[in-house]
């Protein structure tokens, strides 16, 4: 029992510790965006405010900046889902909260541009993930796989490709000392 509470503590420890980096990594991402969106260069703005979201999902600062960016940079439909995403995030109380909606008003009152029609016949494209690829959850499980194929293949072409006669004799050790037998 008290194995498992200290696994557990350790644990509990161990995800605040992660919880608190990622904090401080999206919170960079947010400054550069801020920087990047006062500058004018909404794109890199856009681009650091959705790697900040992606570390922190549950915030929602990272949302209205990504929203105002998106509107910055004529993408209207990206800007209402981050506003309405940020508003669903704070309490109406939130001082924030008048400035999104506003944002949010004028960009639903902007002409829309018609759909774009896609021939049935065209394959849609894959859906591109922008997390790098050490980032995802399966590369390193293929990774460690892979090495462990790797190392099981070495030892085995090592055990079973060494001829018979090449192979050091067992040591036998008696009362007069240790010899290798022939």
């Amino acid at each position: 029992m008290r194995l498992l509470l200290a696994a557990a503590a350790v644990a509990l420890v161990a995800t605040a510790a992660g919880a608190e980096e990622r904090d401080e990594a999206a919170l960079r991402h947010l400054d550069v965006g801020i920087a990047a969106y006062r500058a004018g260069d909404f794109r890199t703005a856009r681009r650091e405010f959705d790697r900040a979201r992606e570390l922190v999902p549950e915030k929602a600062n990272p949302y209205r900046w990504l929203g105002m960016a998106e509107q910055q940079l004529g993408n209207c439909t990206q800007a209402l889902l981050a506003f309405e995403m940020f508003l669903k995030l704070v309490p109406p109380s939130d001082e924030r909260v008048g400035e999104v909606t506003r944002l949010r008003d004028a960009c639903q009152q902007q002409p829309r541009p018609p759909p774009l029609v896609v021939a049935p016949s065209s394959p849609s494209p894959p859906a591109v993930s922008r997390r790098p690829l050490v980032r995802r959850w399966w590369f390193w499980t293929a990774l460690g796989g892979a090495a462990a194929v790797a190392a099981t293949g070495i030892t085995l072409g090592v055990v079973l490709g060494t001829p018979r006669e090449t192979r050091l004799p067992p040591i036998v050790c008696g009362t007069t000392g240790c010899a290798g037998s022939m």
